[in-house]
């Protein structure tokens, strides 16, 4: 026995030995640990670094521009920002300008709309209801009125109920339209929709039913969009905005009307005119002649609206107006050649010249006799 225990009294031993020195050995690990945990504590990520004020402008920069309404979920919505870390969240909810446009039309609810616009503070809005998008329209434009005295642009797209109209109207009587500066109006009733006081209105988008039920400062207008307008109902329209800089009409269409001699339309502001489309193949050469704008730089026109005879016609409105052209599209199947084009054109200001469709020398032929195979097309 007596030996056995000083065996085992010799290994107790040495089993202390090896228990200190794994001590000793964690100790220093340890030490290296804490002085790893120094470094990591003592250095910031460069994005953390950054003051409140650069992350703010950071995510102001990664939405939508501004009037463009965000969405109100997933990534490029503000709600987004909220949900990366807790420094994050607390910035985009005190970033008023994050929270200034929505559309009240994908669902939120009243109760989160207004919280939603609670965010953005005193600042400006931009507001959008769209009911052929939207299964809650009256909802959405109840959600609205609230907020019309703050808004600065305005979209909205009515076709279910004729009340809707009524009640933004009582609205709008109830309070003003003071930092209103662009209306996009669309809906299908026949009842009148005024907007008054509204000093800072320069810019407005409509469809012919709202043009024809709209009651609007034309005089004060200086950008103009139209949808779906007969010509000569244009030609009406632009009698009434004489400080146009800016128009742009939209899916028109050509009078059948043999008999009309459109009135001359003084434009004396308009810097660009713009015709995306027609809805016919009529050719007629009197829609550009309609317009005497000397200060006119961009033109944007399909080739239908100059006639059988597009290049005299375009030289003739150059003159007439006295315009030093910079920009111009000519689009649409044309009759007349790029070389014909460039060569009207060749003493103006041209900075572009934009020719969008390809150009068919039997077509020349046939309308103007002065086909030119070997001209080369430069198309955009």
């Amino acid at each position: 026995m007596l030996p056995s225990l000083a065996a085992d009294r010799a290994l107790l031993e040495d089993l202390d030995g090896q228990i200190s020195e794994l001590k000793r050995s964690i100790a220093v690990l340890r030490q290296q640990k804490a002085a790893v945990q120094q470094r990591l504590g003592v250095y910031k990520y460069p994005v953390l670094s950054l003051p409140n004020e650069i992350i703010s402008e950071i995510f102001i920069r990664f939405l939508p521009a501004y009037p463009e309404c965000p969405p109100s979920q997933g990534p490029r919505s503000p709600t987004f920002l909220t949900q990366i870390c807790r420094r994050w969240r607390e910035v985009a909810l005190s970033t008023p300008e994050l929270w200034r446009a929505l559309s009240l039309s994908v669902g939120l609810g009243q109760q989160l709309g207004d919280l939603w616009l609670d965010r953005a503070g005193s600042c400006p809005l931009s507001l959008e209801v769209d009911e052929f998008h939207s299964t809650n329209g009256p909802e959405a434009v109840a959600a609205m009125l609230s907020y019309l005295g703050r808004c600065e642009y305005l979209r909205l797209r009515l076709y279910e109920s004729q009340s809707q109209l009524s009640t933004i109207q009582d609205a709008m009587s109830d309070d003003t339209m003071a930092l209103l500066r662009h209306l996009d109006l669309e809906f299908d009733h026949d009842e009148d929709l005024v907007f008054h006081d509204v000093p800072l209105l320069r810019s407005v988008v409509l469809d012919y039913n709202a043009a024809t039920h709209v009651v609007l400062p034309w005089t004060q207008l200086t950008s103009v969009t139209l949808r779906e307008f007969f010509y000569s109902d244009c030609v009406s329209m632009l009698l009434k905005t004489p400080n146009l800089i800016s128009f742009r009409l939209d899916e028109f269409s050509v009078d059948q009307l043999p008999d009309w001699d459109p009135p001359s339309v003084p434009l004396p502001h308009l810097q660009s005119l713009v015709i995306t489309s027609m809805k016919s193949s009529v050719r007629r050469s009197d829609c550009l002649a309609t317009f005497h704008a000397p200060a006119i730089r961009k033109l944007h026109i399909p080739e239908a609206i100059l006639g059988s005879h597009p290049v005299p016609a375009l030289t003739s409105f150059v003159s007439r107006s006295g315009c030093q052209l910079e920009h111009v599209h000519i689009a649409g199947n044309r009759l007349a050649s790029d070389h014909s084009y460039r060569s009207a054109l060749a003493l103006s200001s041209l900075k572009l010249l934009i020719l969008s469709e390809p150009y068919v020398p039997e077509s020349v032929a046939v309308e103007e006799g002065e086909a030119d195979p070997s001209d080369p097309i430069h198309s955009a």
